[in-house]
């Protein structure tokens, strides 16, 4: 439910406020969500409410201000106040903004329970650290994991640790006992990645949870539009820079499956094995401050006898992407940094009531990062989406006398392989469409 109301007896600026109230109830059927003791799947509520309120100030200066809150059951209320500006300057508009917002964890986010071949993908909310046992089973970042088992592989394979190893071993036998016994060997084989895992106990550092809370951002943006060229130029851009705390993202975690359970338990070597470790992913808040920014560029120009010419470019980019991979940690950012597109276009040749429109568009390649992507996949960056390019062309036919619009075209022309838009998705081919639209006043 939601409802909003406009003060008109308020005369010296805009007045408006609203709230809303929404139940999410959750019914994967126990196929994706996790349940409470009857076996129930969970449901979430959650209310807000806001109120905005508007200026113009001489003819030239607008000023916007608003503030919400919002409540979501699992989580603390979060507020996020905005103002915005903008500014006329005959054809000119200036515009500037600071805004603050939030994102509430989705409902996968609180309470997926879900096996899958790779990993047990859990929610981020405190019972999955209780039934999974992650409080007194310490879990580990599978970054950590990887360091430590290297470190062991690495001294495993020295040659000259192998000796002393050996000489360990070999003076517990009896004296006499031939170097090459199978028995010595065999003790020897078994004692090089105890001894490799003694010595590095200190990479083995235990994963510290933190509550896990709504993601913020403080977001500031500048923007220009204009008309030029005798009003037949159209501009537009702007710039962001976006500092996002609590921010939400993947985290792998490994766990010993066998705690107490013996010398390789204690040591963590159960943890460099799949037969005896637990793979969890799960959502997580990282604790230093994320930033992005971007920037977009537009223009449309009006040609002669109707016809258009336009296009845009967009650049998007996680300031933080490299560091943020070298602890696997999976910020799930999944966007190009750069998009562009051209348009060339006629409504109506000539007064023949015939149209046309081409449109060119590219984007550039991203490694996709999600849950549903298996952790060595993630962690080499191998789900990388290719960058690629689509055409899509259409003729339009004004119908006066039945007040319709009949078009034939097709989008992704000449691009037979088709594109990919994220992991796992399937490949998008050409396709062809003939559509009559019916529009009262044929506009």
């Amino acid at each position: 439910m939601e409802g909003s109301y406009a003060f008109k007896d308020i005369k010296f600026a805009d007045f408006v406020v609203g709230a809303n109230y929404r139940v999410y109830a959750l019914n994967s059927e126990r196929t994706l969500f996790a349940t409470d003791d009857d076996g129930n799947e969970f449901n979430i509520r959650e209310f807000g409410g806001y109120a905005q309120g508007s200026k113009t100030i001489a003819d030239k200066l607008k000023v916007t201000a608003s503030v919400r809150y919002d409540k979501n059951e699992n989580f603390d209320g979060q507020w996020s106040p905005r103002v915005a500006a903008v500014y006329t300057a005959g054809k000119h508009n200036f515009r500037a903004s600071y805004q603050t917002g939030f994102r509430i964890p989705t409902t996968q986010d609180q309470y997926i329970d879900l096996l899958t071949p790779q990993a047990r993908l859990i929610g981020g909310l405190p019972l999955f650290r209780e039934r999974y046992n992650l409080n007194n089973n310490p879990a580990y970042s599978l970054a950590t994991v990887t360091q430590f088992g290297t470190a062991i592989q690495t001294l495993a394979a020295n040659p000259q640790f192998q000796q002393q190893v050996f000489q360990q071993v070999y003076s517990q036998f009896p004296q006499g006992t031939p170097p090459n016994d199978p028995a010595v060997l065999a003790a020897v084989a078994q004692a090089i990645p105890v001894v490799a895992a003694q010595q590095n106990q200190g990479l083995k550092t235990p994963y510290r949870f933190t509550r896990f809370q709504p993601e913020i951002v403080r977001s500031y943006e500048v923007g220009y539009k204009s008309l030029l060229a005798n009003n037949r130029l159209l501009i537009d851009g702007y710039f962001y820079y976006n500092r996002f705390e609590n921010f939400i993202g993947g985290q792998i975690l490994v766990q010993d499956r066998f705690p107490g359970s013996g010398i390789a338990s204690d040591l963590g070597l159960n943890l460099l094995s799949a037969n005896s470790r637990n793979i969890y992913s799960m959502p997580v808040n990282r604790e230093e401050v994320i930033k992005s920014y971007g920037w977009a560029l537009g223009a449309d120009y009006q040609l002669p006898k109707n016809y258009t010419i336009g296009g845009n470019v967009s650049f998007n980019k996680l300031a933080n992407l490299d560091e943020l991979a070298e602890v696997g940690f999976i910020p799930s950012f999944n966007t190009p940094d750069y998009r562009t597109n051209l348009t060339f276009a006629n409504r109506n040749i000539n007064n023949k009531n015939i149209g046309f429109a081409l449109a060119w568009r590219w984007q550039g390649e991203f490694v996709w990062q999600s849950s549903f992507v298996s952790p060595a996949v993630n962690t080499q960056q191998l789900s990388v989406m290719p960058a690629f390019s689509t055409l899509d062309a259409q003729v339009s036919y004004k119908v006066k006398s039945i007040k319709s619009i009949v078009k034939l075209g097709g989008q992704n022309l000449f691009n037979s392989s088709g594109y990919r838009q994220a992991w796992g998705n399937p490949t998008v081919g050409t396709m062809y469409f003939v559509s009559l639209t019916f529009d009262e006043f044929l506009n």
